[in-house]
C-alpha cells in the first residue's frame, strides 16, 4: 500500500526512525498505522528493521526510507515447560544485541539527521540527546504460574530498561476498555495510552458471514462452503512451524476450504510447505491488503493470541479461534481473558481440535468493536500532536 506524497519531510516536519522487535509480525504490522499517521503530517519516516518485519514494512511502504539493523536473537523451545530456563539462557545475546543496536542507532541518527526515534520493544532503540518513544503493550511481564509475586519485580525492571526514553506509548484503551489488561502495568505521567492499533480500517463482521449454517439456539455452528478457514501464521520458531504443521494436519483431515499464510520472510518463502492437500490453499506471505480481503471472506481465522492480532479483531470484527504459544504468559493471559468475557474461543496447543472446535468457535461473536477503534484513532492523534508541540 503506498502512502501519496514520498518520504519527503514536509516543512515543520520531523525525520524520524521507526524499529519494530522482529519476534514475529505482529510488532511490525502494529507499526503500519502509526507509519500512516505521521506520513500523513508530512513527517519523513525512516523504518529501521530486518527479516520478516523488513518486509512486511516494504510490502506496505515501497517509497519509505529503510535501514538495515541487525535482528535480536531469539528461539523459542519446542515445550511451553521450557519457556523460562530458554529465555533466561539467552539473556546474555540479547543483552550484547541490544549494546550493539545502541550504537548502530546513535549512527543512524548522525546519517539521517533525525529529531525523534520511535521503538517498538527494543530498549537499545535510542540515542544520545535525541526525543524518544517506546511502545510496550506489556510494561507488567506475566510470570509462570506460582511465580506471580515476580510480576512487579519484572515491572520494575522493565521500567529500568527503558527509562532513558522520553516517553512510553502503550497501544491500548484506558479502563474498562483496556486489551491488555495488566499488561499495561500502573499508571504513571510518562505511560501514554495511545489507543488499539491495527492496519485494517474498522469494521462490522459481513453480514453474509453471519448467514451460515445454525443450531437450534440460534448460535453459527457450521462451515460454509464458500467461506474458507483462514489460518495466520507468525512467530519465532520452532513455534511457528509446529503449529504449522499441526493446523495442516487437522484442516487436511476437515477437509473443509482452507487459506494458510505461513508469515514467512521472502527469502525463506520457498520453504517446502508441511503436507500438500486439496483443500487448502498456502501463501508464503500477505501484506495487509491481501490478509484485510482474507479476512473479509473467511468464516473464521484461526492464530496466535498475539496482542496484534488482537488489536486486528477489534477493527476487523472476525470471528476467531486462538491458540496461544506454548509457555509464553502474556498470550496464555490474554486468551484467558477473552474466553472469560465470552469474546473467543481459546485452547491451549496440545488440545487443538478443528474437527470439534469450530463449530464452538462459531458460536462466540468475536472481538469487534467499533467503539473502541474509534476512541483508539482519537488517542492515537493527540500522542502525535503532543510529538509536534514537543518539537516546536
Amino acid at each position: 500500500m503506498t502512502v501519496e506524497g514520498g518520504n519527503e519531510a514536509r516543512p515543520g516536519g520531523r525525520t524520524v526512525l521507526l524499529s519494530p522487535l522482529d519476534w514475529g509480525l505482529g510488532h511490525a504490522s502494529r507499526c503500519v498505522p502509526l507509519v500512516r499517521a505521521l506520513r500523513k503530517r508530512g513527517w519523513r519516516v525512516v523504518c529501521c528493521s530486518d527479516g520478516a518485519p523488513l518486509a512486511l514494512m516494504r510490502a506496505e511502504f515501497p517509497d519509505l526510507e529503510f535501514r538495515r539493523v541487525a535482528s535480536t536473537p531469539i528461539r523459542y523451545p519446542r515445550s511451553g515447560l521450557a519457556m523460562v530456563p530458554a529465555m533466561l539462557l539467552q539473556v546474555p545475546k540479547i543483552l550484547r544485541a541490544t549494546r550493539a543496536l545502541r550504537r548502530r542507532t546513535e549512527e543512524l541518527c548522525a546519517e539521517c539527521g533525525a529529531s525523534l526515534t520511535i521503538s517498538d520493544n527494543r530498549p537499545g532503540f535510542r540515542a544520545e540527546g535525541v526525543e524518544s518513544v517506546y511502545m510496550t503493550h506489556q510494561m507488567r511481564l506475566k510470570a509462570p504460574r506460582g511465580l506471580a509475586f515476580l510480576e512487579g519485580l519484572a515491572e520494575r525492571l522493565h521500567d529500568f530498561a527503558a527509562r532513558g526514553f522520553s516517553r512510553i506509548w502503550i497501544p491500548d484503551l484506558p479502563g474498562e476498555e483496556s486489551l491488555a489488561g495488566s499488561l499495561g502495568g500502573r499508571d504513571e505521567a510518562r505511560r501514554v495510552r495511545i489507543g488499539l492499533l491495527s492496519r485494517f480500517a474498522p469494521r462490522a463482521c459481513a453480514p453474509e458471514a453471519v448467514e451460515a449454517s445454525r443450531g437450534e439456539d440460534g448460535a453459527r455452528t457450521a462451515l460454509r462452503a464458500d467461506r474458507p478457514v483462514l489460518a495466520l501464521l507468525s512467530g519465532p520458531e520452532p513455534q511457528r512451524t509446529l503449529f504449522e504443521r499441526k493446523i495442516a494436519e487437522q484442516l487436511r483431515a476437515l477437509g473443509a476450504p482452507a487459506t494458510i499464510v505461513r508469515g514467512l520472510a521472502p527469502s525463506a518463502a520457498a520453504a517446502p510447505l508441511p503436507l500438500e492437500a486439496s483443500n487448502v490453499r498456502w501463501i508464503p506471505f500477505a501484506a495487509a491488503e491481501e490478509i484485510s480481503a482474507l479476512l473479509a471472506e473467511c468464516s473464521l481465522v484461526v492464530a496466535r493470541a498475539g496482542y496484534s492480532t488482537l488489536m486486528d479483531l477489534v477493527h476487523t470484527g472476525t470471528r476467531a479461534l486462538l491458540v496461544p504459544t506454548p509457555g509464553q504468559t502474556e498470550q496464555e493471559y490474554l486468551a484467558g481473558r477473552l474466553l472469560e468475557s465470552g469474546a473467543a474461543l481459546c485452547v491451549r496447543q496440545d488440545e487443538l481440535d478443528l474437527a470439534a472446535q469450530i463449530p464452538e468457535a462459531l458460536r462466540f461473536p468475536g472481538l469487534g468493536d467499533g467503539d473502541r477503534a474509534a476512541r483508539s484513532a482519537e488517542l492515537l492523534d493527540r500522542a502525535i500532536r503532543d510529538l509536534e508541540e514537543s518539537d516546536g
